[in-house]
């Protein structure tokens, strides 16, 4: 079977003429969960601030549980890490006896660090962090003269800073040459049999993300991904909570400051709280799509929105020389650094196997 062409598939709000190479190195992708849960000093749950090179995170995970010795599900994350980065994500470990702990940091391998650590009275659940804070370095940037350039992307990078990007979900999610979406569609139609847990979740994130992001990549052809369209239903900037509006000034004022977004199904059970233009524009969407748009409703998830546009946070660069550039930016949970790159340039990740991350 012919591998997917996210580029094709999923156009960018913004043309650029430039190319570049990301993840020569791990130290080109460096990741910093932010938490979101004030820790209390006290309780069971010793919280780890990790810091891991060319690692996986749920080894990562299965390692700390080891060491400790403990079960796996004793061991908490928030989200996934790129395993071809340098990045510092918390952990927690239910350690009631606190002695398990002692030289924990001495069993380590070098690729993992404990960089600080506090105890808690609760596990660290999945999608409980504020934002990850990225650091990149892109090389090999080529296209236009020198002084063109940095012109071009100087101008892209300050449009981004005003405007944000589109919130695709990254190619990670839907897995090496996108081989996700295929397994999804063979497991829903019967052909294989049901993924064990671990992968159960992952093919249900995949197929409603499949959905959302052809609805995204319609109103970025359309060029209304980041305006109200009639029956548009809007996120509030920070938050998860959404709500319906008629377009009028105030509210366009609103999505040109970024304090609301227009958001995108994500495909499950119920009525959709979208209307007029949009309910229609997303049902032929998913009817593109049937087969996953069936099998998530039978395997019982709910309707829920994301927000198409996702604003990035003190984005700054710097350019090390002619080729090379160094862009640090914030991103809330959820959220996809390539999603931000790119649209400033064609990048070839030179890791090829890029994990997901949220």
């Amino acid at each position: 079977m012919k591998a997917l062409d996210f580029k094709r598939i999923f156009p960018t709000a913004n043309d650029t003429s430039l190319t570049g190479l990301i993840r020569n190195q791990p130290e080109d992708f460096a990741v910093d969960e932010i938490n979101s849960v004030p820790l209390s000093g006290d309780g069971e749950h010793l919280w780890l601030y990790v810091r891991k090179i060319g690692e996986n995170t749920d080894w990562v995970a299965r390692l700390l549980a080891r060491l400790t010795g403990v079960s796996r599900r004793q061991v908490g994350y928030a989200g996934l890490k790129d395993r071809h980065a340098v990045t510092q994500q918390w952990f927690s470990i239910q350690l009631p006896d606190r002695a398990a702990v002692e030289q924990l940091s001495d069993k380590l391998p070098p690729t993992v660090a404990v960089v600080k650590q506090h105890w808690h009275r609760k596990k660290l659940q999945k999608g409980n962090l504020k934002s990850n804070r990225f650091r990149l370095c892109v090389r090999a940037i080529n296209g236009l003269d020198s002084e063109q350039r940095k012109i071009v992307m100087d101008g892209l990078l300050a449009k981004i800073a005003a405007q944000g990007v589109p919130n695709y979900f990254g190619p990670q999610r839907f897995g090496h040459n996108m081989g996700n979406v295929a397994a999804v569609k063979s497991w829903f139609s019967g052909e294989t049999r049901a993924p064990k847990a671990h992968l159960r979740s992952l093919y249900l994130s995949s197929g409603r993300s499949w959905i959302f992001n052809h609805v995204l990549a319609e109103r970025v052809r359309l060029n209304v991904w980041c305006e109200a369209v009639a029956g548009d239903v809007f996120q509030l900037q920070g938050s998860h909570s959404w709500f319906q509006s008629k377009a009028d000034d105030a509210l366009h004022e609103r999505l040109q400051l970024g304090d609301i977004h227009p958001t995108g199904a994500m495909w499950g059970r119920g009525e959709s709280p979208a209307s007029n233009e949009v309910l229609d524009m997303e049902q032929r969407i998913a009817q593109q799509h049937a087969e996953i748009r069936d099998g998530l409703e039978q395997k019982g998830l709910k309707q829920e929105r994301r927000g198409l546009r996702v604003m990035v946070k003190d984005l700054n660069h710097q350019w090390l020389d002619d080729e090379t550039l160094q862009i640090s930016f914030e991103l809330p949970s959820g959220a996809f650094a390539t999603s931000v790159l790119r649209e400033i340039l064609d990048y070839r990740d030179n890791s090829q196997k890029a994990n997901e991350v949220e």
